[in-house]
């Protein structure tokens, strides 16, 4: 179930910009498991600085204002696929 999950969010995310790398996909899959900058730079083979420029660059992909929490953003998409699961 949870890699059915996570491949709609990519799904979802691919819908709200199918511009979106893979790489994208994975720093939002690491942001969802609310993982700090410090955490993801290793796993993405990047900088502290890299992350952040990566995050910023997704955000403005999807449209998520500066005063939106990103990961609170990825866990609503989350919450809205588990409501259509149910249904």
């Amino acid at each position: 179930p949870t890699a059915a999950l996570a491949t709609n969010r990519h799904q979802k995310l691919k819908e709200l910009n199918p511009s979106l790398t893979k790489r994208e996909l994975r720093l939002c899959a690491f942001v969802k498991m609310d993982l700090s900058n410090k955490e993801i730079a290793p796993l993405l083979s990047i900088s502290i600085r890299g992350v952040e420029n990566a995050r910023y660059r997704v955000r403005k992909k999807l449209n998520v204002q500066h005063e939106e929490n990103f990961s609170s953003y990825l866990e609503s998409l989350v919450s809205d696929e588990k409501k259509t699961h149910l249904e």
